[in-house]
């Protein structure tokens, strides 16, 4: 026969376990989500081109939510000078 405190302390256990398997999923699915967001937020994923020197074509725009890397760290949108600008063709009408 189960006593009260006993009924309650597998709860604590069962309940810190879930906790710790929640946390684990949360990490993983968290990880994946930024190595497909970052693939994502590439300019080359827009067929875009980096620049440090800014958009030059007539109809060229610049979007500052697409990821340049010129110097090659791996360390994206460190500013204009260093990385450069995403500049993207929009279609002319």
């Amino acid at each position: 026969m189960m006593k009260k405190g006993d009924m309650s302390l597998n709860l604590i256990i069962v309940a810190a376990i879930l906790m710790v398997i929640f946390v684990v999923l949360v990490v993983i699915f968290s990880g994946r989500m930024g190595i497909f967001r970052g693939s994502i937020e590439k300019c080359s994923s827009y067929k875009g081109t980096c620049t440090k020197e800014g958009c030059s074509g007539t109809y060229e725009i610049e979007k500052s939510e697409y990821s340049c890397d010129l110097n090659g760290n791996a360390k994206y949108n460190e500013g204009k000078l260093i990385d450069g600008v995403c500049c993207i063709a929009v279609a002319s009408t």
